[in-house]
């Protein structure tokens, strides 16, 4: 049975700053630990796997052909992430079903169904807790590798981040950061908490140097919104949506707390969480794409 590895709490070192498809360092460290202590078969996988991948996509990642000890470690390293993925799934279907483990001696591992399951889980939580959006899921008998959220969204974050970097809007974007930490540490209020303040700081920073004689500190996202309208800040339509986004995550947010209260520690699902930071980055992008050309309009009309 594979034993249940990663209870550990993880340290600063691995939470990327945001949440992407990316198969960062951080997560092919662990993922190596993980395989490398509990799998077998890693040699008869890299055959399996050399039928579906040309050598060639190896070789460049320094992968020599023939088996060797430092063949895993150079692959899930070093390789392009689709193909350590598939590695992967071969090495968790191989502990599923059993198989040969030595070519050479014919040795034979027997399956083990529900350690694969566990091992899949230890793997999935390395993977969230690096903020990687894939995961393995158990289907229709076999093991499958999922996307969780839409690539194109997940940029939207990174360039949310890199905005608020280059306008050097220390406590915005300190917001934003702690909502993908949020979601790596499996913390849903502080996810929808950080996420709903991170787009109220964004819109009190831009009201205030709009007009720099309002005082913002005590006012709510609802006149903000309706201040920028009127200033011809946004078109109302534009405005609602973001807006209505921002309702959305006060009231998810407002569900758990609740939820919380009554004791009862309902869970929310991994792609609605990713959807409010990307619905979160959309919001944040659309309202600093707004604040710089406001900014080279000498009347401040859009």
């Amino acid at each position: 049975m594979t034993r249940k590895i990663w209870k550990r709490p993880f340290t600063e070192k691995y939470k990327p700053e945001v949440i992407s498809h990316n198969l960062n360092s951080d997560a092919r460290e662990l993922l190596y630990e993980i395989i490398i202590d509990s799998i077998n078969g890693t040699e008869t996988c890299y055959h399996e796997l050399l039928k579906s991948v040309p050598y060639s996509r190896l070789k460049k990642s320094g992968i020599a052909h023939d088996f060797h000890e430092g063949t895993v470690y150079i692959l899930l390293k070093k390789a392009d992430q689709d193909i350590v993925l598939e590695y992967i799934k071969l090495l968790l279907d191989f502990q599923s079903e059993g198989g040969t483990v030595d070519p050479e001696l014919w040795a034979v591992s027997m399956g083990d169904p529900e350690g694969a399951k566990i091992l899949m889980e230890n793997i999935n939580e390395v993977l969230h807790r690096c903020g990687v959006l894939y995961k393995f899921i158990y289907e229709g008998d076999e093991f499958q590798i999922e996307e969780i959220g839409s690539r194109l969204e997940s940029e939207a974050s990174k360039e949310a981040l890199t905005k608020m970097k280059k306008l050097s809007w220390e406590e915005e974007l300190d917001f934003f950061e702690k909502a993908h930490k949020a979601y790596q540490n499996g913390d849903t209020p502080e996810l929808f908490r950080n996420c709903y303040l991170a787009i109220e700081k964004t819109l009190k920073r831009i009201v205030g140097e709009v007009d720099n004689t309002k005082d913002v500190s005590k006012m709510t996202p609802a006149p903000l919104f309706n201040f920028l309208k009127q200033r011809g800040y946004f078109p109302q339509v534009l405005g609602e949506y973001h807006k209505n986004v921002l309702e959305s995550i006060m009231k998810a947010n407002a569900y758990i707390a609740g939820k919380r209260k009554e004791s009862r520690h309902e869970s929310i699902d991994n792609e609605f969480l990713v959807l409010s930071i990307h619905q979160t980055a959309a919001t944040l992008n659309f309202l600093i794409d707004r604040y710089i050309k406001l900014k080279n309009k000498p009347k401040g009309k859009l």
